[in-house]
């Protein structure tokens, strides 16, 4: 199942970048987002009548912006396409390009999307 053009809406509503799997740009706040897992659920007559997906919603902000409103706006719009299973935030220490140390807010949400075939 491709939910990509459905993420994707999260760049008009946010007015960040959205990326799949990976963001390569300058911005200090964007989104990532990736499948974690696909399986069809529903049967008839011994055919896959439904399919479920697990996306995992990745966004990115400095360690001191208050991202709580951008939080909500994208939990807000994941609840119009299906089940918010968890929504984690912590801080991401990691070494960047010069081997400079750097500090990202990293706030995952698990949506699960289910469609009919």
């Amino acid at each position: 199942m491709d939910v990509n053009a459905d993420i994707q809406v999260l760049e008009t509503i946010t007015g960040l970048p959205v990326s799949p799997d990976i963001y390569s740009g300058n911005a200090d706040k964007y989104i990532v987002y990736s499948c974690s897992d696909e399986r069809p659920v529903l049967w008839g007559d011994d055919e896959p009548m439904e399919d479920q997906v697990i996306i995992q919603v990745n966004l990115f902000t400095p360690p001191k912006f208050n991202y709580m409103d951008l939080k909500h706006q994208i939990r807000d719009y994941l609840e119009t396409l299906g089940e918010i299973s968890e929504i984690s935030s912590w801080l991401d220490t990691f070494t960047a390009k010069n081997n400079l140390e750097v500090t990202i807010r990293h706030t995952t949400f698990s949506v699960i999307i289910t469609k009919e075939r």
